[in-house]
């Protein structure tokens, strides 16, 4: 998969293309021990794109690892934690939006609503919505609030 200068976001493939400068967003590092397929999926993704000459950072939450790493070719912006991250990310974005031709924000039930800053270079991959998750992880009346009217209003916002 490759990236298309101009383009809305990832598609097709092929040599020659313009180096793009890529922010993805995720709320779990990919290294925590209970990262799951949306994680792999993403780190992934994002050293394929490094490995075809893009460069990419991966703005993720910061546990006990360093700020910054450089794995796989990627560059890791680690900052906050799994509830700040999602604070801290949009005000890096907003620090640096000028810095990136692209922003691909990994959608795992909460999204980022990059969008709101960047536009039309914002893409979101959707990895799964809460639903059923609101009811194991909050009591009643959270769970029936984030379910039936938080959610929705985050994916009409998208």
């Amino acid at each position: 998969m490759t990236l298309q200068p101009g383009g809305p976001g990832p598609v097709g493939t092929g040599p020659g293309q313009e180096a793009l400068r890529i922010l993805m967003l995720n709320w779990k590092d990919p290294a925590d021990r209970d990262a799951g397929g949306a994680e792999r999926m993403v780190r992934r993704i994002a050293e394929t794109w490094a490995a075809q000459g893009h460069q990419v950072d991966l703005f993720v939450p910061r546990r006990h690892q360093s700020r910054h790493d450089r794995i796989g070719g990627v560059t890791y912006i680690r900052r906050g934690n799994r509830i700040t991250v999602f604070r801290t990310a949009l005000t890096h974005l907003r620090r640096h939006v000028d810095d990136y031709d692209r922003v691909v924000e990994s959608v795992s039930t909460r999204p980022f609503f990059s969008h709101e800053i960047v536009g039309g270079k914002a893409t979101a991959l959707y990895h799964q919505m809460a639903r059923e998750i609101w009811d194991l992880e909050y009591r009643f009346p959270l769970s029936w609030a984030g379910r039936r009217i938080l959610e929705p209003r985050w994916v009409r916002r998208m």
